[in-house]
């Protein structure tokens, strides 16, 4: 006869072995599942949307659109220190080339071995005068014969490394 607590010993050996081959078996399967983000590590940007397509000109702050981005970043260096006097985004008026506005991300502290980042940013930008052709109309005025203009926007972004994303357009906004 078999003495109890041998077979006993060997039944709970048995059970351990499945116990730890299941266990591990999850594990593997879990961290096989898992989607490492393998992003540049310059950032990326792309456009999303827009609030509105069109806006009322005029002085600051009385009109404005929200832009709507994504981005990733490879190394999620993204936002500057806070204290920092630099800006990470820029927004451009195509209709002069010129940097019409700069904001600043909040700074997103690395974390891991792994720091890829995905996000979502939102833009207010608030409206600007129109500009007319070469007739010696000063902008923000009224011309019957210029009742609107349009224009677009060129927006880039820089990580703390001062690498450039790639520059998304917005779609055309209407100034009335």
């Amino acid at each position: 006869m078999i003495k109890p607590y041998i077979l006993n010993f060997h039944v709970a050996l048995l059970q351990n072995k499945y116990f730890l081959a299941v266990f591990f078996l999850s594990i593997a399967i879990f961290l096989s599942c898992v989607n490492r983000q393998n992003f540049s590590e310059v950032p990326e940007l792309e456009y999303v949307g827009m609030s509105s397509f069109s806006m009322q000109q005029n002085n600051l702050l009385t009109d404005s659109v929200f832009v709507f981005l994504s981005f990733t970043d490879g190394d999620g260096d993204i936002g500057m220190a806070n204290g920092s006097d630099s800006f990470d985004i820029q927004v451009s008026d195509n209709r002069t080339g010129g940097i019409s506005d700069r904001f600043r991300l909040p700074e997103v502290p690395e974390q891991g071995a792994n720091n890829g980042i995905r996000g979502e940013v939102q833009l207010k930008i608030y409206t600007t005068c129109c500009l007319f052709p070469d007739t010696g109309i000063p902008p923000c005025s009224k011309p019957e014969m210029f009742p609107t203009d349009t224009l677009t926007f060129d927006i880039t972004i820089f990580d703390r490394a001062m690498n450039q994303s790639n520059t998304v357009t917005t779609e055309s906004i209407i100034l009335f």
